[in-house]
């Protein structure tokens, strides 16, 4: 996880990813839970460790008044463009390959989106249109944290 410190602050000074690049954090101290994060203006990418397994976690922040599709196609390009340079990575090589069959979407702002049934219902339709559109003839299964505590 520590390696992540040293290629996030390479990605941050050379500018690699888009946005306003601001910082690195690090609590690589925690068990399960973020490790590394590249801080940015409009997001945060996350070396994340959550439920026992690496990922990156792209984290939206400001972004402007757009459909569901545009929000989640910011995301996924943003989350698929780090994963390709952190592959690339001298450190990486050989050591991390990211699968695109998994993914989570997250909606962090609980006010506008509790996990709700009926929430899930607006925002069903645009996610399965979003990743049909991304994967094609592949079926696409979405499973619903049902925990309404849990994001």
């Amino acid at each position: 996880m520590k390696a992540f410190i040293n290629i996030f602050h390479r990605l941050l000074q050379e500018n690699k990813l888009d946005g306003i690049l601001v910082d690195i954090a690090e609590y690589t101290h925690l068990p399960e839970g973020p490790g590394v994060l590249l801080v940015a203006h409009e997001g945060h990418w996350v070396m994340d460790t959550t439920g026992g397994r690496l990922g990156l976690l792209y984290n939206q922040k400001r972004v402007p008044p757009a459909s569901a599709e545009d929000h989640l196609r910011r995301a996924f390009t943003e989350t698929l463009k780090a994963c390709v340079l952190l592959e690339a990575e001298p450190e990486m090589a050989g050591k991390l390959k990211f699968t695109a069959h998994h993914v989570q979407v997250t909606i962090n702002d609980r006010l506008a989106a509790p996990n709700t049934p009926e929430s899930y219902e607006l925002l069903e339709p645009a996610l399965r249109k979003f990743l049909t559109a991304l994967y094609g003839d592949t079926p696409v299964t979405l499973q619903r944290e049902t925990d309404p505590r849990k994001r």
